[in-house]
């Protein structure tokens, strides 16, 4: 059978379709990075609940309103519903999440803190994410009167 043009043109269209199809896979199996250096999304490590700080500072402090309320400031956000506070002498208090950044606790007392006495406090939290507190924190604050402003020049 001799071989026309229009054969002819057949037989290079398939030639250069092979040549196409192996060149294509070629080069997408040479672009592909070998397993082993594929970066992997890995789980992160938990982080543990730590106190970053408290207002007012630990110990004699003196404070401009006897209803302040004492915020504790933690490494992650908390989960809400979860804190709770032991006052020594008992003050009744609202414990609060802070609705805009959950990683502040606020003890407010329900009636004022008496001046010149000694609260120890023992607060128990979790975290939203991570790993709970390794023991509770505890605080003592004795609230004294704001007797004037520092001076600053």
């Amino acid at each position: 059978m001799p071989i026309n043009l229009k054969n002819k043109r057949l037989l290079l269209f398939l030639v250069l379709l092979f040549f196409s199809v192996v060149s294509f896979i070629y080069l997408t199996a040479k672009s592909k990075k070998p397993l082993d250096n594929i970066n992997t999304l890995s789980t992160p490590t938990p982080t543990k609940l730590e106190l970053v700080s408290v207002f007012p500072l630990p110990g004699k402090s003196p404070v401009a309103f006897r209803n302040t309320a004492i915020t504790f400031v933690f490494n992650q956000e908390l989960r809400i519903g979860t804190a709770s506070v032991d006052i020594q002498p008992e003050v009744k208090v609202s414990v609060l999440v802070d609705a805009k950044d959950r990683s502040l606790l606020h003890i407010v007392p329900k009636s004022d803190w008496n001046y010149n006495t000694k609260y120890q406090m023992t607060v128990s939290v979790k975290p939203f994410n991570g790993l709970p507190l390794d023991k509770p924190v505890s605080y003592e604050f004795e609230p004294t009167e704001f007797t004037s402003a520092p001076n600053v020049y």
